[in-house]
């Protein structure tokens, strides 16, 4: 079942639906009223006109495009008797489920389980977070605070797994092999041995983001030195590329991405099929992960970004595709535009303090992601690649 138009008059609406009756396309009128408070036409009542059979869709739409120039030719006007004959008709010859077919998406979206590949990434994301938390350098409670931020003492699977490693981090890995995580805990007691490497690290320049650069300049300080990018990725570590997504900073930040995993991605999966799902993921990641780096550098991790091109693909496919029966409450989306609109607020706020009063008060939260996985969002559901396969 397909919507071919919407009309703001019921009368203009029955005559229509009347006439499509008398030339045997089957359809029903639907009542609907704008309830997003974003909307202009926030509450405007419309009445939007579904054809039950896809095979007379090209007809349909060119006679509402005609009824859309003219409702008030004499044509589209149909006497009663030959309309309850085209209604019984029609009620014939239509199958009885085809009418709920919008209705049949969103039951199957309601009462179907999880597809394979939500579940395994699932899953994959709490497995990893489990072993990178098991396998990270453990310190006493006095060491906790100053080493636990070191990238050298993140968990070997973390470090294979962020979007780069710099060589600069790796030249500390070698004074902890050598000298013990002691080495850096007092610089007063420095190994006179480690000072060599040291000093090489000093010397090792890391990409650390264009925000570092914007703020220098607009500070009037000298710009920091060249940096190389993407160090591990161009050594041929591609997966670096996708699997920063796979990673959580702590528990309550994997719940909340897992929670919403499971109720955005049951809904994609079973509409695109698991190839073009997965295709989405690993797209909306890479671009998402790779705008990240740019803007802040090697340090971000989490699934957000994905998901946001997830909330933003499914209310795209909502308004040019209801018939799919994507379900997400205008409210919903309303809320986490708010949410991220607050952050990109305190990004900004963070911004100005830092060039203004020299202080960063900036939340470790990855926000050029979620903008960018909205945008990715919005242009894929425009796609017809990622249209339901039903």
């Amino acid at each position: 079942m397909r919507a071919i138009i919407t009309l703001n008059d019921l009368q203009q609406a029955d005559t229509l639906s009347r006439y499509l009756q008398s030339l045997d396309i089957g359809n029903q009128i639907e009542t609907t009223k704008v309830s997003d408070w974003a909307d202009p036409h926030y509450s405007d009542i419309g009445y939007k006109i579904w054809v039950y059979n896809e095979d007379t869709l090209e007809e349909a739409k060119k006679v509402a495009e005609e009824f859309s120039k003219n409702p008030n030719d004499e044509k589209f006007k149909v006497n009663k008797k030959s309309q309850v004959a085209a209604s019984l008709k029609s009620i014939l010859d239509t199958p009885k489920l085809e009418p709920s077919r919008k209705e049949k998406y969103n039951t199957a979206s309601l009462q179907a389980p999880m597809g394979p590949v939500t579940l395994y990434l699932l899953i994959a994301c709490c497995l990893i977070f489990f072993l990178t938390e098991v396998t990270s350098a453990s310190f006493n409670h006095e060491e906790g605070a100053t080493l636990s931020s070191i990238p050298s003492f993140y968990s070997p699977i973390k470090k294979e797994m962020l979007f780069d490693y710099p060589h600069a981090f790796e030249i500390i890995d070698q004074i902890v092999a050598d000298f013990g995580p002691e080495a850096l805990l007092d610089a007063n007691q420095f190994p006179k041995e480690a000072l060599g490497l040291m000093n090489e690290y000093a010397a090792t320049p890391y990409w650390k983001g264009y925000y570092d650069k914007i703020v220098e300049y607009l500070k009037r300080q000298p710009q920091s030195r060249k940096a190389p990018m993407f160090e591990k990725i161009s050594d041929g570590q591609w997966w670096r590329l996708f699997t920063p997504s796979l990673l959580h900073a702590d528990i309550f930040h994997l719940l909340f991405n897992m929670i919403w995993l499971a109720v955005l991605g049951k809904q994609l999966e079973q509409r695109m099929g698991p190839f073009r799902y997965i295709l989405f993921i690993v797209l909306a990641a890479v671009i998402t992960n790779v705008a990240q780096y740019l803007m802040s550098g090697w340090s971000f991790l989490g699934f957000s970004g994905v998901l946001c091109a997830m909330l933003a693909f499914v209310w795209m496919r909502q308004r040019r595709s209801a018939w799919e029966g994507y379900f997400l409450q205008p409210s919903t989306m309303s809320f986490i535009l708010i949410f991220l609109g607050l952050m990109v607020l305190f990004q900004a706020a963070s911004f100005y303090a830092e060039i203004a009063f020299n202080t960063a008060i900036s939340p470790p939260i990855a926000n050029t992601a979620h903008m960018i996985g909205l945008a990715v969002g919005l242009a894929f559901g425009r796609l017809n690649f990622f249209k339901s396969h039903y």
